[in-house]
């Protein structure tokens, strides 16, 4: 079994416009009936040798070419398995498809063309694989192919193309197979395997500009978005029921003892001042993130990592983001743009198990180009518990007033809040420091978190697998 081509198309539009069209030659096909109706007459009147060479020839293509390709793809079908439907970004899914004919004749070739499309995204965004072979006397195909570096969301596939033509190109005959599968999910995630540099760890910077890295303890999830190690053994020592000290925090729970021995300021933990529980915001509203799907999935992907993260210290944990009925999840008020939607993890199970519903919503999100939650938040007075922690995801760094709104609705809910703010950029413009001055004024923790340089690559289609059978 040969294989002539196979085609590794990324989502690029240019790439995937640059998949050949096959078409059937109708031109080439009128010169060949005109050639064999003067043959035929030919034999006709003199009866030669010639006349009857070319008779023969031309009656030959013509069955070759023409009824060849229309035998074989009589009676076409295929089967698509998936293994892999439930991925963390960047993961990759094998597809192995079986494509059966039901006359096995040769001198044809097949080409098959898959399309994978992604549902939640703001922009077109599909992965397609094409190959091409020739089965010669085998009724069936096995073909083994991977998808590779697949992004956040909901991929689903289109019909099988199957295109069978002749050897010499004269004819193409195409259908269209429906091979029901699942669709791919893919959770949202930060790159895994990655060293990251210090911005890409989620850096704080000042007002001034002035680069500082948090210290924090895993209970502290306003700071420690992504756990530092370094960080932590700079703090060893501290234990595990204190943490840094915050503007407000009562003299009464300094720890004076830490900062006599040169470890900076402390302020001690006790059980009753552990948050009811930790409320994740992410911010869908197209605006924010410049229509750029992939900040949107870094976004996204700080917003599942502190999730996991407090969901492994004990918290509770709460999503809430602004989503239509199609993002799967249960809503607060209704659906359709502007309003809550409301997803709160589980009681059992590990840390992972109990945000699962989390991450899938997350992975269903799209933005729609809505309001920004922060202004719809201040009509939903049911949503945030008391003494709970907010942190909110977005790409929205100009809405600094409603953000700072937001924080003066949840300070009078003794809510804490912090905002993660996704950019393009490792260091923040003058303009994103003069926000982020104006937000601390206001109460408000602003983080700066850009896209890990992993998250840049594009999925693509990748032949391989155990049974594949190579040329």
């Amino acid at each position: 079994m040969s294989s002539l081509f196979d085609a590794d198309a990324h989502i690029d539009d240019e790439e995937t416009a640059s998949i050949r069209a096959y078409r059937t030659k109708w031109w080439l096909w009128c010169l060949i009936a005109a050639g064999w109706g003067c043959s035929i007459a030919a034999v006709a009147l003199r009866g030669g040798a010639v006349e009857w060479f070319m008779a023969a020839v031309l009656t030959m293509i013509g069955l070759i070419s023409g009824a060849a390709p229309a035998l074989a793809a009589a009676g076409l079908s295929a089967i698509r398995e998936v293994e892999g439907v439930m991925l963390r970004d960047g993961g990759e899914a094998g597809i192995h498809l079986s494509i059966a004919r039901r006359v096995a004749f040769p001198f044809v070739w097949i080409a098959v063309r898959e399309e994978i499309a992604n549902a939640y995204t703001m922009k077109e965004s599909r992965v397609v694989y094409g190959a091409v072979f020739i089965p010669l006397v085998e009724k069936q195909k096995e073909i083994v192919y991977k998808l590779r570096r697949l992004r956040r969301g909901s991929h689903s596939f289109a019909p099988l193309t199957v295109t069978v033509g002749d050897w010499l190109g004269l004819t193409t005959i195409t259908k269209r197979l429906a091979c029901p599968s699942e669709a791919i999910v893919v959770l949202p995630a930060l790159p895994t395997g990655e060293r990251m540099d210090e911005a890409e760890r989620g850096a704080q910077y000042t007002a001034d500009g002035i680069e500082t890295v948090y210290t924090g303890t895993g209970r502290d999830m306003g700071t420690n978005v992504r756990e530092d190690a370094a960080a932590v053994a700079k703090t060893a020592g501290i234990g595990p029921d204190s943490r840094p000290y915050r503007d407000g925090d009562s003299l009464r729970h300094m720890d004076w003892r830490s900062a006599a021995k040169g470890r900076g300021l402390q302020t001690k933990l006790h059980s009753l001042e552990t948050p009811a529980g930790t409320c994740i915001v992410l911010d869908t509203c197209a605006a924010g993130y410049d229509r750029n799907d992939r900040l949107f999935d870094a976004c996204s992907g700080w917003a599942a990592l502190a999730a996991e993260q407090a969901a492994a210290a004990g918290a509770p944990v709460t999503l809430l983001m602004q989503q239509g009925a199609d993002a799967g999840v249960s809503s607060g008020s209704g659906a359709g743009a502007g309003v809550i939607n409301v997803v709160r993890s589980g009681l059992e199970g590990d840390s992972l198990t109990r945000v699962s519903e989390l991450l899938l919503a997350m992975s269903r999100a799209k933005c729609d180009g809505g309001e920004s939650i922060a202004a719809l938040l201040l009509h939903e007075e049911r949503l945030m518990e008391r003494g709970g922690a907010v942190l909110a995801f977005t790409g929205d760094w100009r809405s600094g007033r409603k953000w700072g709104d937001l924080a003066a609705y949840a300070a009078s809910k003794s809510c804490r809040l912090e905002l993660f703010i996704a950019v393009q950029s490792a260091v923040p413009t003058y303009a994103m420091r003069e926000q982020q001055k104006w937000l601390e004024s206001s109460g408000v923790k602003v983080t700066w978190l850009p896209i890990p340089a992993g998250m840049y690559e594009l999925p693509f289609a990748e032949e391989g697998g155990e049974r594949h059978v190579y040329a």
